[in-house]
């Protein structure tokens, strides 16, 4: 791992540690690019504060990372795809390990450029079929090692029930992804400041902001907002709300009467909480996920200033909710039966290795 904000896997984790099979251990690098501000202590402390079996994957004073192969590990999950160091790649670990992928976001389509990192995954365990169907027409080479399972983060609402939350904050969580060549979900630069000043005029509602841990680099990187800018941005949110830039965040999540995002895997990680979505459009986006699509329909578009102003009188001032039947209904369609990914992929996998449980 190595950011705090993606970490996908507690529930897979916790299971692991009760099975008789598994040894499981966090290792904690860095990213291998310049676009991540966090400080690797923060990172570090965040993950020891998860779990107690972390090791340090980096060495902040050479600044290098610690070849995986010190560890002996018999599997590796990766958390993401890229920014890897050449002793933490995956060319490198395949020859020592087995390696799996279960994507930190649930999920955006995958892009051409990751195929190396793809094809060369023992296993890719992704949430359901049509995202399956989806990456085969999207990619360009026939894969054999993608196994539907569900997917490990939403396997947290199993103990989750609406009545026992008050359900008093309002998040909202811009994306990053500005660049052309990107996923395009971003929409801050026509309705970022809108926000902040409707949120600043409305003090009887509890403000969380969640940002993409590259959001702030992404500002600008790709010259939206100066630093100094950004910072003042950041800081006018903390006098109104809490700021939350790690992992963990469900419990926000369950505690929260709306969620106001142009992100793409939170529109599948924050459905279960049944409370509505305000979905922030971009008009140049691309495909979204199977899954995210059909959920998607259950939730409140909004392209342009006018039509989030009408939006926020209706959902967030008078707290209507027109479409709550008909998200309870496709939560029930989708999800019919207990989240079990975590289960399913530890199965999965003795079963591969002919253990028996």
């Amino acid at each position: 791992v190595s950011q705090t904000a993606k970490w996908n896997a507690q529930v897979l984790y916790n299971l692991m540690k009760q099975n008789y099979y598994f040894e499981p251990f966090i290792v904690v690098t860095k990213i291998n690019d310049n676009s991540d501000s966090q400080e690797y202590s923060d990172i570090l402390n965040f993950y020891k504060s998860c779990e107690d079996n972390v090791e340090i994957g980096y060495d902040e004073k050479t600044e290098s990372s610690l070849d995986l192969l010190k560890f002996l590990p018999d599997i590796v999950f990766y958390q993401q795809p890229w920014y890897l160091f050449p002793n933490q790649n995956i060319d490198y670990v395949s020859n020592f390990a087995l390696t799996c992928y279960i994507p930190y976001s649930i999920e955006n389509v995958p892009c051409n450029s990751l195929e190396d990192f793809y094809s060369s995954l023992w296993k890719w365990f992704v949430s359901v079929e049509g995202y399956k169907k989806q990456i085969k027409d999207c990619l360009t080479r026939d894969y054999n090692n993608i196994i539907v399972t569900g997917h490990p983060k939403l396997d947290i609402y199993n103990s989750y029930n609406e009545k026992d939350y008050k359900h008093e904050y309002v998040i909202y969580a811009p994306h990053h992804s500005f660049e052309e060549n990107s996923l395009r979900y971003a929409t801050f630069e026509w309705n970022g400041r809108y926000i902040l000043e409707w949120a600043k005029k409305h003090p009887e509602i509890k403000w969380i902001f969640k940002p993409h841990p590259r959001f702030k680099y992404a500002l600008i990187s790709n010259n939206i907002m100066s630093e100094q800018d950004v910072n003042e941005y950041y800081e006018e949110w903390a006098k109104i709300g809490k700021c939350y830039e790690f992992g963990n965040y469900f419990d926000l999540f369950k505690q929260s009467k709306c969620l106001i995002t142009d992100c793409g895997s939170f529109l599948t990680e924050y459905f279960p909480t049944k409370q509505p979505v305000i979905h922030l459009r971009n008009s140049f986006a691309v495909e979204y996920s199977y899954l995210n699509k059909k959920i998607m329909e259950t939730y409140y578009k909004v392209w342009n200033i006018e039509e989030l102003e009408q939006t926020f009188d209706k959902i967030l001032s008078k707290e209507l909710d027109p479409m709550k039947k008909t998200r309870e209904k496709m939560l029930n369609k989708i999800f019919h039966k207990k989240f079990d990914a975590s289960s399913k992929i530890i199965n999965y996998i003795l079963k591969e290795l002919n253990r028996s449980i």
